[in-house]
């Protein structure tokens, strides 16, 4: 245990006040007044370390260690640049395996591609195509009704590849 001395070098500062403004410890004081000034002598206690304590103070500066760290963490990314888009207004850029919408082609001339062989109809796997056909005049067989159901299409891309004379596409 250490001792500590303390001295008043100047005429009008009591040892006390040195005491109370510059070290302020329930210590053990002694004073003694000898021709050279006021002097105490001081031991502090020293502090009792209960486990209580140690895991206060632990936890304590675990817990600001981590703030700081996480504080860091997100100061970083606040200047990094976004990874997500305002999406109803911005677009992200297209796959070029994205499967859209279905819509029937024609030839150049106006007439549909369709033949109505019904192949699309017959590989859909959510049965969402709906074919109905009848023969023209010229004797050529076209469809009077061609129904794809959106809400049951799982967008898998049969019947495009099914159709032999690519009427259907996905746009």
């Amino acid at each position: 245990m250490a001792t500590v001395r303390l001295f008043s070098v100047a005429r009008g500062v009591s040892s006390s006040s040195l005491l109370q403004n510059g070290v302020r410890s329930s210590g053990v004081i002694q004073s003694r007044s000898v021709s050279g000034g006021d002097f105490k002598y001081i031991t502090p206690e020293e502090p009792s370390m209960e486990f209580r304590e140690m895991t206060d103070r632990a936890a304590s500066s675990i817990f600001w260690s981590e703030l700081f760290r996480g504080a860091a963490v997100t100061f970083a990314h606040i200047f990094k640049e976004p990874a997500t888009i305002n999406y109803p207004f911005e677009k992200g850029p297209l796959s070029p395996r994205f499967r859209g919408e279905h819509a029937l082609r024609r030839y150049p001339n106006g007439d549909e591609r369709c033949i109505a062989c019904k192949l699309c109809e017959a590989i859909c796997p959510a049965q969402a195509i709906t074919i109905e056909a009848e023969e023209r005049a010229d004797g050529a067989r076209r469809t009077t009704r061609y129904d794809i159901d959106m809400t049951k299409c799982i967008y898998c891309g049969f019947c495009q590849e099914a159709c032999p004379v690519d009427a259907i596409v996905e746009v």
